[in-house]
C-alpha cells in the first residue's frame, strides 16, 4: 500500500483569491495568505477560492489548516494498487522450499476472487460518489457565479445610492451653514437690542433712586417742622395756661401767639399737600416706567418666541440661547420686585426713620406684620421677605440694588433677632 500526498503538491501551486470587505483580494499562495493573515489584511472567515480552477469555496481558515496538516506530513492514503497478472508462463522458483502458486487450494483461489469482487464494488461505488460530487461542485459553482454577479451589481448600484447620499449631505450642510450665519445675525441683533434696554432700564434706575432720596430729604423735612410745630403748640399751650392768671395783655398776646401758630399750621399742610402731590406724580411716573418694561418683556419675549421657531433645527444652540434669555427674564423680574419694595418702603404713609424707636412696631412693619402674631407667623414672615431681598440672589445687577437689599436683609436680621429675644423673656 502506497502513500502519495498529491493535494498537497496541488495546494502548494494553487492560487487564491479572497473576498474581504466587500473587496477582492489576491491571488495568494498559501504561504502569502498565511503572511497576509498574520499582518491583519486578511481575516480568518473571509471567503476564498482557487483563482486558476475554480475548486470550491472555503474560509481561510479551512485553508490554512489543510496546508498546516500537510505541512506536518499528514498524508491522505489512496487505494492499494492491485496487483497485475504476469504474462508469459515463465515461472518463478519456490521461495523457501515452499509449493507451486499454480498448487494453491480451491479455497485460497475462491477467497480471492471475493475480494477482487468486493474492491471492485467498492471502486464503482466510490467513482459514482465522485461523479454525484462533481455534479454537484458545477451547480455550486454556477449558482455562485449567479450569486457573485449579483452582489456585484448590488455592490455598484449601493456605490451609486452613496454618491448621490454623500452629494445630498454636502447640499445639506451647506443649507446648515447658511442658516446658522442667519441665525447668528439675528442673535447679534437681539443682543443690541437686549443691551439698548439694559442702557435704558440702568438709567431710570438712577433717576428713580435720585428721585427717591430728593423726596426723602423733603420728607424729614416736612417731618422736622411737624416736630417744630408740636415743640411750639407744647410752648403755647403752656403760655395759655400762664396767661389764664396774667393780665388782659397777657391774653392779646396769647391770641396772637395762636393766631400765628394756626397760620403756620396752615402753611405746613399746604406744604404737605404739596409734598403729597409730588409724591403722586412720582408714582405716576414710575408706573408708566414700568407699563414701558412690561411692553419691551413682552416684544422681547415675542421675538424670543419668533427666534425658537426658526431654531428648531439647532437644539443645542436654542438652549444656550432660551437660558441666556431666561437669565435675563429672571433678573429683570426681581429687579421690579426690588423696585417696588423700595417705592413701598418710601411710601409716605410707611416711614422709615432713623430717629424713629426701633421697638415692636417698628419691626413689625419691616416684616409686614400688624395686630397680635404668634413666633411661627414671625418666622414665616421673615422667610418669606428673607427670600425676595436675599444680597446672594442678587450679585449680577445693578450696585445700587445690591447695597438697599443688603441693609433691608440687615433690618430683617435685626427684626428677627428682637422678636426671638422677646419671646424668649416671656
Amino acid at each position: 500500500m502506497g502513500y502519495i500526498d498529491r493535494a498537497s503538491t496541488r495546494r502548494e501551486r494553487m492560487r487564491i483569491k479572497v473576498q474581504h470587505n466587500n473587496r477582492e483580494l489576491g491571488p495568494y499562495s498559501p504561504a502569502e495568505l498565511r503572511l497576509a493573515t498574520d499582518a491583519g489584511r486578511v481575516c480568518m472567515m473571509d471567503w476564498c477560492w482557487n483563482h486558476d480552477d475554480f475548486d470550491g469555496v472555503m474560509t481561510v481558515y479551512q485553508v490554512l489548516c489543510e496546508g498546516r496538516l500537510s505541512a506536518q506530513g499528514v498524508t491522505v492514503p489512496l487505494l492499494p494498487e492491485e496487483p497485475r497478472p504476469r504474462r508469459g508462463g515463465s515461472r518463478q522458483a519456490p521461495i523457501n522450499g515452499g509449493a507451486d502458486p499454480r498448487a494453491r487450494s480451491r479455497e485460497a483461489n475462491e477467497a480471492d476472487e471475493a475480494a477482487r469482487a468486493e474492491l471492485e464494488d467498492r471502486r464503482r461505488r466510490i467513482n459514482l460518489e465522485l461523479l454525484n460530487s462533481r455534479t454537484k461542485l458545477v451547480e455550486e459553482r454556477r449558482l455562485l457565479s449567479l450569486a457573485k454577479e449579483a452582489f456585484f451589481q448590488d455592490r455598484s448600484r449601493l456605490e451609486a445610492d452613496l454618491a448621490h447620499m454623500r452629494d445630498d449631505l454636502a447640499r445639506a450642510r451647506e443649507a446648515l451653514g447658511e442658516e446658522r450665519k442667519r441665525l447668528a445675525d439675528q442673535y447679534k441683533r437681539h443682543s443690541r437690542n437686549v443691551a439698548a434696554f439694559d442702557t435704558l432700564r440702568r438709567k431710570t434706575l438712577t433717576d428713580l433712586g435720585e428721585e427717591r432720596q430728593r423726596l426723602k430729604d423733603e420728607w424729614h423735612r416736612v417731618l422736622e417742622s411737624e416736630r417744630r410745630l408740636q415743640r411750639e403748640r407744647e410752648d403755647w399751650a403752656a403760655a395759655r395756661q400762664a396767661a389764664a392768671t396774667a393780665s388782659q395783655e397777657d391774653r392779646r398776646q396769647a391770641a396772637e401767639e395762636q393766631k400765628r401758630f394756626l397760620e403756620t399750621a396752615r402753611r405746613l399742610n399746604a406744604e404737605k399737600a404739596e409734598l403729597e402731590e409730588r409724591w403722586q406724580s412720582t408714582n405716576e411716573k414710575a408706573e408708566a416706567d414700568r407699563k414701558r418694561f412690561d411692553e419691551e418683556q413682552r416684544r422681547h419675549a415675542e421675538e424670543e418666541r419668533r427666534l425658537q421657531a426658526d431654531r428648531q433645527e439647532f437644539e443645542e444652540y436654542r438652549r444656550r440661547v432660551a437660558a441666556e434669555f431666561d437669565h435675563d427674564r429672571r433678573r429683570i423680574e426681581d429687579e421690579r420686585r426690588l423696585l417696588a419694595h423700595s417705592r413701598r418702603d418710601s411710601h409716605p404713609t410707611l416711614p422709615k426713620l432713623k430717629e424713629e424707636p426701633r421697638d415692636e412696631k417698628y419691626f413689625g412693619r419691616i416684616l409686614g406684620l400688624q395686630g397680635r402674631v404668634s413666633f411661627e407667623e414671625i418666622k414665616r414672615a421673615y422667610r418669606f421677605a428673607a427670600i425676595r431681598c436675599h444680597p446672594d440672589k442678587l450679585q449680577d445687577m445693578h450696585p445700587e440694588l445690591v447695597a438697599l437689599a443688603t441693609s433691608m436683609f440687615r433690618e430683617l436680621n435685626e427684626a428677627l433677632e428682637f422678636f426671638k429675644a422677646r419671646y424668649e423673656r416671656k
